[in-house]
């Protein structure tokens, strides 16, 4: 079982992320979370949201970069979560960035996806967020709001 500081500084976290953004070349994180807490997203969800959480950051530019955060926290079963920074081009979706991580139970996953997107012109990005199990398929998704800006 991990401290109350431990926890406290993963709340932290949880929130600074949700309202101002991450920390710039932040890492995709994982934490331990005793079993039935929950890693909220922000103070709202802190009061309102049980485990599981899944949030799909609305992208960002950065410079030159498009940037997105996303998070999950596991109760259940082991799963696999896939995070994907998007931009639309004329034949659909394409994959900019895109982390898989293993979600064992009671964990908390994290991560910061970058990509460069100079000389792009206007274009319209998204994050989604995919939680699945090789077995079952697709058990939970979510994606952000769209986005569109000039880089």
């Amino acid at each position: 079982m991990k401290s109350p500081q431990r926890l406290v500084a993963i709340f932290i976290l949880a929130v600074s992320l949700s309202t101002v953004g991450p920390v710039q070349g932040a890492a995709a994180n994982t934490h331990e979370l005793p079993f039935g807490a929950t890693a909220p997203a922000s103070l709202a969800a802190a009061a309102a949201s049980p485990c599981p959480t899944l949030i799909a950051g609305k992208p960002y530019k950065s410079g030159s970069y498009a940037k997105s955060t996303w998070s999950y926290c596991n109760p259940s079963d082991n799963y696999y979560v896939t995070a994907t920074l998007q931009d639309l081009r004329w034949f659909g979706w394409e994959s900019l960035d895109s982390e898989t991580q293993y979600a064992a139970k009671g964990t908390y996953h994290s991560g910061l996806l970058s990509a460069s997107c100079s000389g792009f012109g206007t274009r319209t990005y998204r994050t989604t967020v995919e939680v699945w199990y090789a077995a079952v398929g697709t058990v939970m998704e979510k994606t952000s709001t769209q986005v569109r800006w000039s880089c």
